[in-house]
């Protein structure tokens, strides 16, 4: 992963960046995604700490995460990682929902439970499913709700 941190209106602190990288990294973890960038950016405003973030991950998820104000540094972390936890729910939830009909159906015909196989299939899996349906020259169609 390649995690930069940028400081802006303040000297640069080793402890924020260590903070925040081992926060984002947790998150970036637990929803299993191989991270290409990511970008954080801290500066102080009117005695306001500020951290903005951008991340790119799987080639499918594109993030910028909005600036999050706080009275410390760490606080204003913290609300980063929850603000970032949503939305790498919301993308992964928008890969699984637009991309799994296709690959739900694969399973079933192997005679795996669907149900099950939804639990096991990771963001790598789904994308590498889509790469291979492109190179066969199958479009995918997701499943209306």
């Amino acid at each position: 992963m390649n995690f930069r941190a940028y400081f802006k209106h303040m000297p640069t602190s080793m402890a924020a960046y260590a903070y925040a990288e081992k926060k984002l990294g947790k998150q970036l973890e637990k929803y299993s995604l191989k991270v290409l960038e990511a970008h954080v950016t801290f500066w102080i405003e009117h005695g306001v700490y500020r951290v903005n973030c951008h991340i790119v991950a799987d080639g499918a998820i594109d993030l910028a995460v909005g600036a999050e104000d706080a009275v410390s540094m760490n606080a204003a972390i913290d609300a980063l990682e929850n603000k970032i936890e949503a939305s790498l729910r919301k993308a992964k939830g928008k890969l699984r929902r637009h991309i799994m009909a296709p690959v739900i159906m694969d399973v079933t015909e192997r005679g795996v439970d669907p149900a099950e196989a939804a639990d096991a299939i990771d963001a790598g899996e789904i994308l590498q499913q889509e790469k291979n349906r492109r190179r066969a020259g199958l479009h995918i169609v997701a499943a209306k709700a």
